[in-house]
């Protein structure tokens, strides 16, 4: 239904249609779905978790001193996949999108550290 002259008011935008959601609504639009990145999500989950884990570590080599020399190798393992993982996070805020390569290394990179910290643990 075309507009009638009177109705060229309700056309233009004001301030409170400013997100167009009154004008969507109005022409019965349904917004388009925003994907959700979720290697991203993955990524900063990646980060933080081995973050926490070094932040245990680093506190039992706190309270465990004698000990110390036995945690230097999970230490070492955990800052370099920390530095890994930053930079495949900023790879993957740079270019978002589906990458087979990318995400096959990035498994693999989750799959290593799990697996070297079973055979660091006895499993």
């Amino acid at each position: 239904m075309a507009p009638s002259v009177g109705d060229s008011a309700n056309l233009s935008p004001t301030f409170t249609e400013a997100s167009g959601y009154a004008w969507r609504h109005q022409n019965h639009e349904m917004p388009k779905p925003v994907e959700k990145n979720s290697e991203l999500d993955q990524a900063t989950l990646r980060l933080t978790v081995s973050a926490c884990a070094l932040l245990y570590i680093v506190i039992l080599v706190g309270l465990y001193p004698e000990d110390a020399a036995s945690y230097v190798p999970i230490i070492i393992y955990i800052g370099t996949f920390i530095f890994v993982s930053v930079f495949l996070r900023m790879i993957i805020k740079r270019w978002p999108g589906h990458f087979f390569w990318r995400r096959l290394f990035t498994m693999l990179h989750d799959y290593t550290g799990i697996a070297f910290a079973m055979v660091l643990g006895g499993e």
